[in-house]
């Protein structure tokens, strides 16, 4: 056989000299020693560079250290298992009596016994690398006291995160621990950057800060409650700004974090006060972190979240910062048809307060707001401030108003706005008091004073629209004609109301600015063309300071106001007792000593006075014979203002005839004319004609022309006499009457 073939059956043979190296493990030890290993092969989802990525990588060197396990040679240290020298692992102890390599494991054990080891047993059962008998299942009640005393003992994230790590605690899976860690970390007083520090690290750390435990809405609690300084707002909201930014918060905890927010008192220094900027700075800085988000953005918060915000800035008050963003939210969060309609109008109402005390940044905020929405959403928010302006029981409702009123001639699209539906969307009448000021489903006005706050919006409208063409028709007269016929077949329950009427009494309820409402009624409705003074009367008319009785005594107003409000004026006057003893003194003490004007006032009364001249033409009726009295019970009838004694009523115009005839203040030729007046009046209502009245011209168109020497003309004088012989007794005129002396 050759050699060689020989040398190759010698190398095949079997070496029974050589020694090898062998490990025992059990299979408790290794059954364990695997759980481990897989609790420990979790993977967090997650897509964000940053530790939880780092987690990974060293899962994956950890697999590949398995390689070098099975392989030849000498089995290597086990530690390679978890990652050899990792400070976020398991460690490991040796022995007492085991004399080893103790670099391996450079941390020592905890002062506590391990949960999982019972202290009366001797660590006796462990293999040459240090492993203990591990029981599968762990007490619970030792774990927790465990934790409490080591939570005692040591805060500082470092040692938190070993205990975590040597009780394999799993905080997903257990968010109230995590709840609990920190609330023991707050426990500390933040006198010291340290402690803010480590508050911070700990939110920051995604294995320690579990989202469920909401310890973001928890720190700034813990702050609000403490009264800390702006330091440690800065850096406990900078944690939160940054979870903000990638989701992490959920909308409950920011709820709840505003809410806190808005009612900590910052501290500024040793002799600092609150500053309103401050807050906004933090609001403004929560809402863009917000904004940066993708996953958990503007768009998707709830309402709830939106209407917290607003509140806290409705907090605050009057400030160009607030104005600012709370425009920002409400363009993130309303959309184009919006239907809420209860914040747009508050921060409307804010800015026209704020503009009334200074001068805001910006100075066309309510176009800028409502450029935003619709023209139907538009014209709800309109008429939500107007109804919420008239509504206020303060002494600046009429200034803001005003002010309203002229943001409403700067409104753009008018036309656009007048083919909206919102104008006739009336709403039930909820009170004026209402309990939830957030409900948009019910007014503080009823339906008919809801019709005059749009009717007084559109006339501003139309007023922007027109500008000094008041008289052509502009696109916002479509729906104040419409608006006026609802009103009036609303309110005219009766069917006898004038028109003008009621809406001059719903405009003074209202109690707003006038705005020349009662001049667009008439001409939509009647299409013709006022007077100057009838124009001015109908815009006066709308204050309360001006009433139908101020018309009636000026002359002017009076034939100018009498076609529209014929019913004011005859109701006006009903309610005057003509027969009074105060009125009688009163009529007679203006005609002897009044001027021109006052008794025109006299006569205007006596020609409107409905029941006067009833009365009048009653007059002359013969009294009830005595028979017929005796017949049957006679009562006389009382009387009153609206059914004046016929007797009485005459000898008032009697009176007043008398003092025309001997006043003073009147010229012969002015005395008589009235008298003649009343003359005429009294044939024309078919009222007798007494002596006493017959008297009374003869008195001042005869008399007193001779007394004052003037020339009395033969017709005047014949038509005077002739009169006096058809009223009173012969022999008196025989008596009374002498011929005038003529040339």
């Amino acid at each position: 056989m050759p050699l060689s073939r020989h040398a190759y059956r010698h190398a095949i043979q079997p070496s029974t000299s050589s020694i090898f190296d062998h490990v025992w493990i059990s299979e408790d030890v290794l059954k364990s020693t695997f759980r481990r290993y897989a609790n420990r092969q979790r993977r967090y989802g997650s897509n964000v560079p940053g530790p939880l990525e780092a987690r990974r990588r060293l899962a994956k060197r950890k697999n590949g250290a398995l390689a070098g396990v099975g392989g030849p040679g000498g089995l290597d240290d086990i530690a390679c298992l978890f990652g050899k020298d990792g400070q976020s692992h398991l460690k490991w102890t040796t022995a007492p009596n085991y004399q080893g390599d103790t670099q391996s494991f450079p941390f020592r054990a905890p002062d506590v016994p391990f949960p999982f080891f019972k202290s009366t047993e001797e660590p006796t059962s462990f293999t040459p690398y240090g492993w203990p008998e591990i029981p599968s299942e762990v007490d619970t009640n030792v774990q927790e006291k465990y934790i409490d005393d080591f939570l005692k003992r040591y805060r500082k994230i470092d040692d938190i995160r070993k205990m975590i790590t040597l009780l394999d605690i799993r905080l997903l899976e257990a968010p109230e621990l995590s709840q609990r860690i920190f609330k023991c970390i707050l426990s500390h007083k933040f006198d010291t950057r340290s402690a803010v520090a480590d508050a911070v690290t700990f939110l920051d750390d995604l294995s320690l800060n579990i989202r469920d435990a909401e310890n973001y809405a928890i720190a700034v609690q813990h702050l609000a409650n403490q009264g800390a300084n702006q330091h440690t707002w800065n850096a406990i909201l900078g944690a939160i700004n940054r979870a903000l930014a990638i989701g992490l918060v959920s909308s409950r905890q920011i709820s709840s974090i505003v809410k806190s927010l808005s009612g900590a008192q910052i501290k500024l220094g040793k002799w600092g006060k609150q500053d309103p900027t401050i807050l906004l700075g933090y609001y403004r800085d929560m809402w863009e972190s917000i904004g940066r988000c993708d996953v958990f953005g503007h768009k998707h918060l709830p309402t709830g979240v939106s209407n917290v915000f607003f509140e806290a800035l409705l907090k605050i008050g009057r400030h160009d910062g607030t104005l600012s963003l709370a425009r920002d939210i409400i363009f993130a969060t309303h959309g184009t048809h919006s239907k809420r309609r209860f914040w747009v109008p508050r921060f409307i109402i804010q800015w026209l307060e704020l503009s009334m005390e200074s001068t805001p940044q910006s100075s066309d905020y309510v176009n800028e707001l409502l450029g935003h929405f619709s023209r139907r959403v538009v014209t709800g928010h309109l008429v939500s401030v107007t109804e919420s302006l008239a509504s206020l029981a303060t002494k600046e409702k009429t200034a803001l108003l005003e002010r309203w009123r002229d943001c409403l001639f700067k409104v753009q699209s008018i036309p656009n706005l007048c083919e909206s539906g919102a104008w006739y969307d009336l709403r039930p009448f909820g009170g004026l008091d209402s309990n939830n000021a957030m409900d948009e489903s019910t007014s503080k006005f009823s339906k008919s004073h809801q019709i005059l706050l749009r009717l007084w919006i559109l006339r501003h409208l139309r007023v922007a629209v027109a500008g000094c063409k008041h008289w052509k028709w502009q696109p916002t007269d479509m729906p104040m004609s419409y608006l006026l016929d609802f009103y009036y077949h609303m309110n005219n329950k009766s069917g006898t109301e004038h028109f003008l009427t009621l809406l001059t009494k719903g405009i003074r309820e209202l109690d707003v600015p006038r705005s020349g409402l009662l001049l667009s009624a008439v001409q939509l409705k009647t299409e013709e063309t006022m007077s100057k003074t009838s124009r001015k009367c109908l815009e006066s008319l709308e204050s309360s300071e001006t009433s139908i009785m101020h018309f009636f005594s000026d002359t002017h107003a009076y034939n100018a106001t009498i076609k529209y409000f014929p019913l004011d004026y005859d109701n006006l006057l009903r309610e005057i007792d003509i027969t009074s003893e105060a009125f009688i003194k009163n009529s007679v003490e203006l005609a002897t000593t009044g001027d021109s004007k006052n008794l025109w006032v006299i006569l205007r009364l006596l020609r409107s006075h409905t029941p006067l001249k009833i009365s009048l033409s009653m007059a002359g009726l013969p009294h009830a014979h005595p028979r017929q009295k005796a017949l049957i019970r006679w009562y006389p009838e009382l009387s009153s203002p609206g059914f004046p004694d016929p007797r009485l009523a005459l000898e008032v115009v009697n009176s007043i005839a008398v003092a025309f005839s001997c006043s003073s203040n009147l010229s012969p030729r002015r005395a008589f004319g009235l008298v003649h007046w009343i003359y005429c009046f009294l044939r024309r209502n078919h009222a007798p004609v007494e002596p006493v009245f017959v008297r009374s011209m003869y008195h001042a168109g005869v008399v007193r022309y001779r007394k004052a020497g003037m020339k009395l003309a033969p017709q005047r004088f014949n038509y005077i006499l002739e009169i006096v012989q058809r009223f009173e007794d012969p022999a008196i005129v025989r008596t009374v009457v002498v011929p005038p002396k003529f040339g």
